[in-house]
């Protein structure tokens, strides 16, 4: 029966010895991959010692929360450290936001920050903002042809032909007041291409001035995107703690799961060295030369 099976000795000893090799395994796996993952993340961000540690937990503690790979999430990372300046710290609350909030609702999160972030970089516009906008092409009018309309706008404004600024003054727009806003950062690209939108709202889409402003600023995306496309650019929010406080129930679940997954992985490392060489201080440090050093040799 299965009682006698369970309490007969010879049995415990077989299943004993069998867990702690499937034990041994699943250790062995995950030393592995924690120190391909370390690797890689040092290749990638250059971070070392703490800082890297607690990285790759975060890395990894994402792509589970989210079903991605960690090379996708990691190289997400450090595009928004590379382009942005941003530290790893704060890249990673960064991408994380754009999760929580459902930028990647279309599966394309990644691909939009790699294919727009040198740009709106160029553009003035902040790591925030980029994720702010990408979110805000999921479904309805603001679709990836608005950032294609934003990055075409953004182009032209700063370059400033004469065609550009005959057309600009022509709904109304004080060109040089413009620039020299653009040149102290008194307001940024992005702004500049709201208030071009916000204008054209007031100007007849069927005037003169309004077809000009979409030929010389939108250019090729002036032509196929339609007008309430263009119009919608100065609506569309790009404070992402706006976005974040209007999906807050979901982004409140999200954040603590991504939490739990990040203590989990943290959890597994403590499992895999003695209290010796693993301890915290203040209950949120961690010494992890042993894995530090595992990476470098």
């Amino acid at each position: 029966s299965l009682m006698a099976l369970l309490t007969n000795p010879v049995f415990l000893a077989i299943a004993g010895i069998a867990g702690a090799g499937m034990a041994f395994k699943w250790f062995y796996d995950y030393n592995v991959e924690v120190e391909h993952a370390m690797r890689l993340t040092r290749e990638f961000t250059g971070v070392a010692g703490d800082e890297l540690v607690r990285l790759r937990a975060e890395i990894q503690a994402t792509a589970s929360t989210y079903g991605k790979e960690y090379q996708e999430v990691l190289e997400g990372v450090d595009l928004l450290m590379s382009h942005f300046g941003l530290t790893s710290e704060q890249a990673m609350r960064t991408l994380n936001d754009g999760f929580m909030i459902g930028a990647d609702i279309n599966g394309n999160y990644s691909q939009l920050l790699k294919q727009y972030a040198p740009v709106f970089k160029d553009a003035g516009v902040s790591a925030e903002q980029l994720v702010a906008l990408i979110q805000q092409t999921r479904s309805g009018i603001f679709s990836q042809q608005g950032l294609e309309a934003i990055k075409q706008a953004s182009a032209r404004i700063r370059e400033m032909s004469a065609g550009t600024r005959s057309s600009l003054q022509g709904i109304g727009i004080d060109v040089n007041d413009l620039q020299r806003k653009l040149a102290t950062h008194e307001i940024e690209m992005i702004d500049a291409v709201q208030m071009v939108s916000d204008k054209l709202k007031e100007t007849g889409n069927n005037t003169q001035e309004y077809g000009n402003v979409m030929a010389d600023v939108f250019g090729r995306q002036g032509k196929f995107a339609s007008q309430e496309m263009i119009e919608s650019l100065g609506d569309i929010e790009t404070n992402i703690d706006a976005l974040i406080e209007s999906a807050r129930s979901p982004v409140k679940f999200n954040t603590l799961l991504d939490s739990a997954m990040q203590q989990i992985e943290l959890a597994c490392i403590a499992a895999m060295v003695d209290t010796a060489s693993f301890h915290s201080t203040k209950g949120n440090a961690w010494d992890l030369d042993w894995i530090q050093r595992m990476v470098e040799e």
